[in-house]
């Protein structure tokens, strides 16, 4: 496997290095997305990084911000909306570039406090939900006027693809005509459609909804990711067969840091150990 080298020109400041910088199959080469990287790289060399991408790699990336349960609890369901587009924004700065994002996490936070079994109703109402509310999240550092209604049409091409799923989801057309209808997933709101019509079409099966996810010919390891954000949420994770689980990279890391933004983001007792093992590099595991 082929690995990235440190640039000979970055020097990593002590207080701002994670344990997770020193876990080397995260410097392997994995095709990441220019628009990430570009931007990314724009923000370290202080360069203004605006662009007008609404690929997908925002909403990809963004489902662990719900795991911030402390932060939720703190801070309100609300920042936590506006937490998953301003994630999404810091490289994908089209409204449907960080829209999807945004409606992801409320989804998902949704999901987490229905206090019944999710099922296809279920889902179907919490979907038509962020639908109705998605226009009144906040642009985080916006003000207080300043909510996604101010992108009309953004919201407004989001919603109907939202509400196609739906409706494809509600027949008896096959996946991959279903998914062709939706698009092929290279952008942040045809990457949402295409999840959420899998999740609607096969609530009671991880399996079968994440294969769906990936059997399409456009970018469907994004969508195979959001779409196992949204039914292992609904599911658990012991619900998961366990070939999809034991030769999973890093799984050991993963959970680790999951389990992390779940205890450790806000609580007063946890700060000390978070900052030594996430600001200043010194890892002590949770086993």
């Amino acid at each position: 496997m082929k690995y990235l080298t440190k640039p000979q020109n970055f020097q990593l400041q002590k207080q701002h290095s994670s344990w997770l910088f020193e876990v080397q199959e995260l410097h392997s080469l994995r095709a990441p997305g220019i628009t990430c990287m570009g931007s990314l790289r724009n923000i370290v060399q202080g360069i203004d990084h605006e662009n007008n991408s609404k690929g997908c790699g925002g909403v990809m990336r963004v489902a662990p911000v719900v795991l911030c349960h402390d932060l939720r609890e703190t801070m309100g369901a609300e920042f936590m909306y506006s937490l998953g587009g301003a994630v999404a924004d810091i490289t994908h700065n089209n409204p449907l570039g960080f829209m999807p994002a945004a409606f992801l996490i409320m989804l998902l936070d949704k999901i987490t406090k229905c206090g019944q079994v999710v099922g296809r109703k279920e889902l179907e109402k919490l979907v038509f939900i962020c639908v109705r509310e998605l226009s009144m999240v906040k642009l985080q550092g916006g003000g207080e006027s300043n909510t996604y209604d101010k992108f009309p049409a953004a919201i407004g091409t989001l919603g109907r693809l939202m509400m196609l799923a739906v409706d494809l989801a509600s027949g008896d057309l096959p996946d991959e005509e279903c998914i062709r209808e939706l698009g092929e997933g290279w952008t942040g709101e045809e990457a949402l459609a295409i999840t959420v019509y899998c999740a609607l079409k096969h609530t009671d099966s991880f399996e079968d909804a994440v294969v769906a996810a990936v059997n399409h010919s456009g970018d469907s390891d994004s969508t195979g990711a959001i779409c196992g954000n949204i039914m292992g949420l609904i599911h658990g994770f012991d619900a998961i067969p366990d070939y999809f689980k034991e030769h999973l990279e890093l799984l050991p890391v993963l959970e680790e840091v999951a389990t992390d933004l779940y205890t450790g983001c806000s609580r007063t007792s946890d700060k000390a150990a978070w900052k030594k093992k996430y600001l200043e590099g010194h890892h002590v595991s949770n086993s």
